[in-house]
């Protein structure tokens, strides 16, 4: 494995690059309740609206659906690395929209279109990244490097959850709250644009454009060897002859789409919640929002970011996704089954469960890290001809947008 790293390490250069558009999305889907829960909001703006955190949703999320389809028919006519560049002045214009909010009732029309912005380029973000990075990888590490797109999305909700816990800390008045908040998103974006100006165009997209020359330069540059190395022209020359048949393409995208709703209702949001309430479970005066954030959520995050490491790099390549798929779902249905028959057996109505619920809803998070959080994905990545890959994932991220819009409305009812 050590071997294969070292190997591959141009292609881990490029996931870590443009997966940086993904840890900024799974970073401002999650932050926004540090600005709409804060004391600082209502004494600029007076009474904060009921329906604000749906709002919210509703804008980034919508957002995404028109970043992502927009970035499918760019990302094949100007290639995957530049539809990232462009569609990161979409992140950075979201951000800086927020960071201009003052005072008053424009704060929260400014908010609300920041976030919209900033979800176009997140849309892109979530659409192209996985299909610029399966292009550049190996097929015998593809899973592991792709499948570190779910490594930055639990990232970017850890780093969300210590800013939400530093706001509350402090406390801060004013529009610093969101300054601050948003404003931490422009050095990864920054980071990004630089380091996509060092990593290599899709070996595969310029293949499809007839650039054979370039394609065979780049391929070699990614693994490390020369254009004259026989294992890289046979890589090649299969990339050059697959020609998958084209009549069941509909067929993968409600695949992609399928898989993107099972994702989004698998309980994952509804574990990490209750597994906060859970692990503080002493008495109602003992547990706070802030004890909420940093011991709850965060430790969940915690324990599902480390088993999707250790998950991606030891086992990921060893079994088919399908029975991943499979086996990973058993188990996240064993330790829910048996809180809802605790909960039928004593009664029980509390609001707060007891500890030992966290460690069921933990064995959930490390289940859900070994299948469902990280293979979708890596399935989706892999299902289509380089043709039409962009618009499948494209068509994957933008149902998960409105299956997440609508999950988020019925969950805060």
């Amino acid at each position: 494995m050590i071997s294969d790293l070292f190997k591959n390490i141009r292609v881990y250069c490029v996931a870590v690059v443009v997966y940086i558009g993904v840890f900024l999305y799974g970073y401002t889907s999650n932050v926004w309740a540090a600005v709409t829960r804060s004391a600082a909001l209502g004494t600029r703006i007076g009474a904060v609206p009921l329906l604000i955190d749906d709002n919210m949703v509703a804008a980034l999320h919508g957002g995404v659906l028109f970043g992502a389809i927009c970035s499918a028919p760019i990302s094949a006519k100007l290639g995957r690395k530049w539809t990232i560049a462009i569609f990161s002045a979409f992140f950075c214009i979201g951000t800086i929209i927020q960071l201009a909010a003052d005072r008053g009732a424009s704060v929260l029309n400014m908010l609300y279109v920041g976030e919209g912005v900033k979800g176009i380029g997140a849309g892109a973000f979530l659409a192209v990244a996985p299909a610029y990075v399966s292009e550049c990888s190996p097929k015998e590490v593809r899973g592991r490097i792709v499948g570190l797109y779910e490594v930055a999305m639990r990232l970017g909700h850890t780093v969300s959850t210590l800013t939400i816990y530093g706001m509350e800390v402090h406390q801060p008045l004013g529009p610093i709250v969101w300054r601050v908040t948003y404003g931490t998103l422009l050095a990864p974006t920054c980071i990004m644009i630089l380091g996509l100006l060092f990593i290599p165009e899709s070996p595969r997209f310029l293949l499809s454009k007839e650039r054979g020359e370039n394609a065979l330069v780049n391929l070699a540059y990614l693994r490390h060897s020369s254009i004259d190395d026989l294992a890289i022209q046979t890589e090649f020359f299969n990339i050059h002859i697959h020609n998958p048949p084209k009549t069941t393409n509909f067929v993968r995208i409600m695949l992609a789409v399928i898989l993107t709703l099972l994702q989004t209702f698998d309980g994952r949001d509804f574990a990490a919640s209750y597994a906060g309430l859970a692990m503080l479970a002493r008495s109602e005066s003992d547990w706070s929002l802030v004890d909420y954030h940093l011991v709850g959520y965060n430790v969940f995050n915690i324990i599902g970011l480390v088993s999707t490491v250790v998950f991606l790099f030891f086992a990921i390549e060893r079994v088919g996704r399908r029975w991943l798929l499979f086996w990973s779902a058993t188990w996240m249905s064993i330790p829910l089954f048996i809180m809802v028959v605790i909960r039928y057996v004593t009664a029980w109505n509390s609001i707060l469960p007891s500890p030992p619920t966290a460690i069921l809803l933990y064995l959930y998070c490390v289940a859900r890290s070994c299948g469902w959080g990280p293979v979708p994905i890596v399935y989706i990545s892999e299902l289509f001809p380089t043709q039409i890959r962009h618009y499948g994932i494209a068509a994957a991220v933008g149902s998960q947008a409105i299956f997440t819009s609508i999950f988020s409305h019925t969950h805060s009812k």
